[in-house]
């Protein structure tokens, strides 16, 4: 069960974008970021964010991580080649980017439907926070059977880490 009641940083508006609309005649995948709609945690450094996309395409990807502190963005990458449809992942740790505790970041993916006319592209974005795990919590975690790490991440409020554990 992932419930945020009583977690103090999480819940409050919206911070997750896009992705849905598309204009009448227009064809192309739509797109969403796997995220909670409220400010997501992750125990990681370098978590592995997750979008969906409806179906394949060829179109090139462009993925930003950004955070409210620095002016240039951490991480802006294109993705070439053919996206298959479904959940596809980054790993920071791939990307060689860390996280800092406490930060907000945002981060957002992007599929470009025209170079010429970027206002087409389809946008989904949303926000997480680094937020290392106590001690306790870890050796909890560790402790606990597979199957049920997933729930126990939710239950403290660790979406990210939950989601990822529920991929493996």
């Amino acid at each position: 069960v992932y419930g945020i009641e009583g977690i103090t940083g999480l819940g409050g508006p919206s911070v997750r974008t896009g992705g849905f609309v598309r204009s009448i005649g227009e064809v192309g995948p739509s797109l969403e970021v796997l995220s909670p709609e409220h400010m997501g945690w992750t125990s990681r450094a370098a978590p592995t964010l997750y979008w969906r996309l409806s179906e394949s395409t060829n179109l090139p990807l462009e993925l930003v991580i950004s955070d409210d502190v620095s002016p240039e963005p951490l991480l802006e990458t294109r993705l070439e080649g053919i996206h298959v449809a479904g959940i596809r992942g980054l790993s920071l740790t791939d990307r060689g980017l860390a996280l800092q505790p406490g930060v907000t970041y945002r981060w957002s993916v992007s599929v470009v439907m025209d170079e010429e006319r970027r206002s087409r592209d389809r946008f989904a974005g949303s926000a997480l926070v680094y937020r290392p795990v106590s001690a306790p919590a870890a050796a909890d975690l560790a402790a606990a059977p597979l199957a049920e790490r997933a729930h126990r991440l939710a239950a403290q409020g660790y979406w990210y880490d939950a989601f990822d554990q529920l991929t493996l």
